[in-house]
């Protein structure tokens, strides 16, 4: 299946081709309130970094940091850039796990998985990500607060 630019669109499609055979549950519900039930039971998964940072977010309380390196990463290793963003999402108290595709000769981009869904609904640039890791930590508090997997906002 190619991939689109965005993110959300290509998850959407995996949910809704997974669970056509439920029909008790809105399209809307199905993306939106069933997605992490019906990704970890129907959709077929793949073991790359993006299947494992979807489930990873779907499972635990924190965020899962996806990164697809290319060659414009120079010297520096998608482990320390995710070490690095892993200790950013830290000091605002949001656990986080990376999860790294294969080099690629294109550029490196990023996602934030929280609750199975993806943050931005998009691709992101390191340098777009990084400024945003503050927004990416508080959102995850709320996103899970709302989802009923934490009872009080997180300090």
């Amino acid at each position: 299946m190619p991939v689109s630019a965005d993110l959300r669109i290509d998850l959407g499609r995996r949910i809704l081709g997974a669970s056509t055979h439920i029909t008790h549950w809105t399209n809307r519900e199905k993306q939106f309130k069933y997605h992490c039930e019906i990704f970890e039971k129907w959709v077929e998964k793949s073991d790359n970094a993006t299947d494992r940072a979807i489930t990873y977010s779907c499972n635990e309380l924190a965020t899962a940091i996806y990164i697809s390196p290319g060659e414009d990463m120079g010297d520096h290793s998608p482990e320390k850039l995710g070490v690095a963003i892993q200790e950013r999402l830290q000091e605002y108290n949001v656990p986080s796990r990376v999860f790294i595709d294969p080099a690629h000769e294109r550029g490196t981009w990023l996602a934030f998985y929280i609750n199975g869904e993806t943050w931005a609904g998009e691709r992101l640039r390191p340098s777009q990500a990084i400024p945003k890791l503050k927004t990416v930590a508080a959102e995850t508090n709320l996103i899970l607060m709302e989802a009923g997997r934490i009872d009080a906002w997180m300090q």
